[in-house]
């Protein structure tokens, strides 16, 4: 077999492999493969604010569980739980 079809049937079959990957991935939970991509690219969604330890609060993507934004607590500023 030529040298160059022989790429070429590899580079094609490849396609067709990756084609199929992200088409199996995208049907079966298209919003969440939107979602993972945009995480992905730095875009996150901003979940509720929770208290964690040393003294400091934090808001977590909903979907990578990465800190978005980070509260400090100081004396002035006393978390009350209810």
């Amino acid at each position: 077999m030529n040298d160059s079809i022989f790429w070429t049937l590899v580079t094609a079959a490849g396609v067709i492999l990756a084609w199929l990957v992200i088409h199996l991935l995208w049907t079966l939970r298209p919003r969440r493969m939107w979602r993972k991509i945009k995480c992905l690219l730095g875009d996150h969604a901003s979940g509720p604010v929770k208290a964690e330890v040393g003294g400091r609060n934090v808001q977590r993507c909903l979907y990578c569980d990465k800190v978005v934004y980070e509260y400090t607590v100081t004396k002035g500023s006393i978390r009350r739980t209810s």
